[in-house]
């Protein structure tokens, strides 16, 4: 293989790395979003009382 090539196979492999933790992150913080969304929800409409 050509150095370019390993360079190349590097940089891609280092992107992949940072698209993969990014992609974890905005799973991580849409999921505190919607466990606050639904907490709200819970405190401003009470369930129905029998």
């Amino acid at each position: 293989m050509d150095n370019i090539e390993v360079k190349t196979s590097g940089a891609l492999l280092t992107l992949q790395d940072a698209f993969k933790k990014q992609y974890i992150q905005l799973a991580s913080n849409e999921l505190i979003d919607i466990e606050a969304d639904i907490d709200l929800l819970q405190k401003t409409n009470p369930p129905d009382q029998p």
